[in-house]
Parts: C-alpha cells; sequence; structure tokens
C-alpha cells in the first residue's frame, strides 16, 4: 500500500495539498472546469480553511457558468460526484449520497435545468 504524503513536520497531507520547501508554503491545486485553481498559505491550518471555503463555495454554486446553468440536476449531480465529492470523502459517503439522491431527486425534480429551478 501507498504511504500518505508527509510534510516536512510530518503531517498528512489530503488529496491536492502539497508542500513547496523552496518557498516554505503550503499549496491547494484542484481543476475545475478545465482551470487550475490554486491556493496558497504559510501554514497547513489556515490553507484548509481557505480550501474549506473554495470547495464550500464550489458546493454552494457560485462556480456555475452559464453553461453549467443549463445542465439538468441530474446531469450536474453526476459532474459533482465525479469532480468534487470524491475528493476527502470515504466511499461509504460517496455511496450514501448516490443512494439517497437516486431515491429522494432522481425521479422527482433531477429532470429540471438549475437554471430554472430559482
Amino acid at each position: 500500500m501507498a504511504e500518505k504524503r508527509k510534510d516536512s513536520r510530518g503531517r498528512n497531507l489530503k488529496t491536492g495539498e502539497y508542500y513547496d520547501s523552496q518557498n516554505k508554503r503550503y499549496m491547494f491545486r484542484k481543476m475545475i472546469d478545465g482551470e487550475r485553481i490554486t491556493i496558497t498559505a504559510s501554514d497547513l491550518v489556515e490553507l484548509r480553511k481557505q480550501e474549506n471555503d473554495l470547495l464550500c463555495r464550489i458546493d454552494r454554486g457560485n462556480k456555475l457558468n452559464t453553461r453549467n446553468a443549463r445542465m439538468t440536476l441530474n446531469a450536474y449531480f453526476d459532474f459533482w460526484m465525479d469532480t468534487f465529492a470524491k475528493s476527502g470523502r470515504k466511499a461509504t459517503t460517496c455511496t450514501n449520497y448516490k443512494s439517497y439522491y437516486n431515491t429522494y431527486i432522481k425521479n422527482t425534480i433531477g429532470k429540471k435545468q438549475i437554471a430554472k429551478m430559482r
């Protein structure tokens, strides 16, 4: 089994987190709509706070562009699961998300366009 990545102090780094030893800064990188987003911070706690803020903004839909707004909720859920939900979450959590979505949302409002739901 592969070892987890660690920084210079031996702390485990999550997916997308890196430690730049030359600049002595932590970095978080994420690809969103084909664009790489990079966040830097001087310590790991600050980086994770900024990372959480970014992921929350994305989850709320603040990063949606017009192409994604024309998507149906079902298509966006699949996109969201593949892009954002799997990073930092256990497999059982993702399975539960899919199960709940398929049971309660997919056949009711899942076929509507996101832009028309407001």
